[in-house]
């Protein structure tokens, strides 16, 4: 069984994963030319791939530890970081985006933590100016700030000091940035914010090529018993898992509405709150043979996707 070898995982699995996780990331290498893969206009094709190969690993693993730390869910294992590795087989070259979705990840953490806090200004803070960082890369991710305010809620801290900190965590960036230029005296601009409608269309996704389609037909297939195992033990878990779940989905909405009507290339922001409902149902379904199997379909077509990715 797969599944049971990464839950309480032995040292030998870690090294196991990290190895993995390189061999996926480079399996396009043996028809494509990295230059031509991780192309950029501004940085250097080598300092994109050895940026995107570095970070990939230590989001999954991040991300692993940030939900086993914060009890969202209890179980130690090492599936999320598995998962979060077979979603990026879609990763090409979006490095921005890879960079902005590993951002957040810091300011999830920082949301968790004021669990059970009375002020908890220092961490709500702290996830303003992460967010105000990561609108030089993306300024999509604005829209974020609404998931600071909708934690307070949830964790029964919202007051209208939380409100300000988050606003002036927020712009703390974006001020110091226009201090550093007026005593250099450059021209200061601040992140292109393109906030245009463009809704997203069939035509956007269309045609898909055979690797595709059988990727997203077993995605399709995970994400349909992920949901159906959230919404079965939610009345299982522990308060604050639920709650951080709650803020989970709305993490999710948040990402749909940017890709939907903004940005179809922010897409990214998906992988991590749907890698930790999918290792969710890995983790915890009673159907080990059919979880087992669907992560074994999930394994194979995300490493023939990796394979057939042609520039």
């Amino acid at each position: 069984m797969i599944i049971n070898k990464l839950i309480n995982p032995q040292p030998k699995a870690i090294i196991f994963f990290i190895v993995f996780a390189i061999i996926l990331f480079l399996i396009p290498l043996h028809q494509n030319s990295y230059t031509l893969l991780f192309s950029s206009s501004h940085i250097p094709p080598a300092l994109v791939f050895l940026l995107s190969l570095i970070i990939i690993p230590i989001h999954a693993i991040g991300l692993n530890n940030l939900v086993y730390a914060n009890s969202v869910i209890k179980k130690e294992n090492i599936i999320i970081a598995f998962v979060f590795v077979l979603l990026n087989s879609f990763y090409e070259n979006s490095l921005n985006n890879l960079l902005c979705s590993f951002l957040m990840l810091f300011v999830l953490n920082y949301l968790f933590e004021t669990y059970q806090k009375e002020q908890p200004f220092y961490q709500i803070f702290n996830a303003s100016i992460i967010i105000g960082l990561a609108t030089y890369l993306n300024p999509k991710v604005t829209l974020f700030l609404l998931l600071i305010l909708y934690t307070s809620v949830v964790f029964n801290h919202f007051k209208w000091r939380i409100f300000a900190a988050s606003i002036i965590g927020f712009l703390t960036p974006h001020i110091l940035h226009l201090i550093i230029f007026l005593v250099t005296g450059k021209t200061f601009y601040m992140p292109e914010s393109n906030f245009t409608i463009n809704i997203l269309s069939i035509d956007d996704i269309y045609p898909l090529k055979t690797h595709q389609i059988i990727l997203a037909v077993v995605l399709t297939i995970t994400c349909l018993f992920s949901i159906y195992e959230f919404l079965s033990w939610l009345y299982k878990k522990s308060i604050k898992s639920r709650k951080s779940f709650f803020i989970l989905i709305f993490y999710v909405i948040i990402s749909l509405l940017i890709i939907i009507f903004f940005d179809f290339q922010s897409w990214y922001l998906l992988i991590t709150p749907s890698a930790i409902f999918i290792a969710n149902y890995f983790t915890y379904s009673k159907h080990r043979s059919l979880a087992n199997l669907i992560f074994l379909l999930l394994l194979i077509s995300s490493c023939y996707y990796r394979f057939m990715i042609i520039i």
